[in-house]
């Protein structure tokens, strides 16, 4: 009987450690939960800066740099333009983008 004790007590730390491995445990701010939301947040800022006279070369290698680890104001910037200029759909802004030569 101690043995099946031993066992569930294994498995419960293997499952325990691999959650914490994988961040799903620990890891409290989880930005993006697709990569659709992260390539969003850069199309946001791609037109953002298009919008604001760059170039789409500059805009691209602007957001070539954002990561999941970017600043939240960014990440609230982006979200408050896409709601404002798209009723928060993501796919019509990605779209438009593209169309003006985003690379994400």
């Amino acid at each position: 009987m101690e043995w099946v004790l031993f066992i569930f007590a294994l498995y419960g730390a293997y499952v325990l450690w691999n959650g914490i491995l994988k961040g799903g445990l620990l890891n409290i701010q989880i930005p993006f939960v697709t990569n659709r939301g992260l390539l969003a947040v850069k199309a946001a800022w791609y037109l953002i800066l298009v919008e604001d006279d760059a170039t789409a070369e500059e805009a691209n290698v602007a957001v070539s740099y954002m990561n999941i680890d970017m600043e939240a104001d960014m990440i609230r910037a982006a979200q408050d333009f896409i709601q404002m200029c798209y009723g928060g759909k993501q796919l019509p802004l990605i779209a438009e983008a593209r169309a003006k030569g985003f690379e994400g």
